[in-house]
């Protein structure tokens, strides 16, 4: 860990210890080594010569999403800003209610 800041420093040797503690370190591990068998495995099927094959998923889908299928942002409950009279709850005497203040004046001497 070379973090000149100590408090980073301290923050990423406990994140390193936590994915240690639930085997994160290990399936990541496992992962990177699937991928590099997938690279090797296509690296020898490929000629030279030949075009390499053509990718799984191509690099469309992954960038833009399909136009035929609509997609709607998820519905969230209507926010009370306060300007809006449907969230007014209030009643027609205390609306009309005025406030009292009392004026204490310092003590003469």
């Amino acid at each position: 860990l070379s973090c000149s800041d100590p408090v980073e420093a301290a923050f990423e040797r406990q994140r390193i210890l936590y994915s240690d503690a639930n085997g994160l370190m290990e399936e990541t591990a496992a992962a990177i080594m699937a991928a590099s068998q997938v690279n090797v495995v296509n690296s020898v099927d490929s000629n030279p010569i030949t075009p390499p094959p053509r990718q799984e998923l191509p690099l469309n889908a992954l960038l833009f999403h399909d136009p035929s299928v609509c997609y709607t942002p998820p519905v969230r409950p209507k926010e009370d800003t306060g300007l809006d009279p449907y969230y007014i709850d209030v009643s027609e005497e205390n609306r009309n209610a005025r406030i009292r203040s009392v004026i204490i004046s310092p003590p003469t001497e």
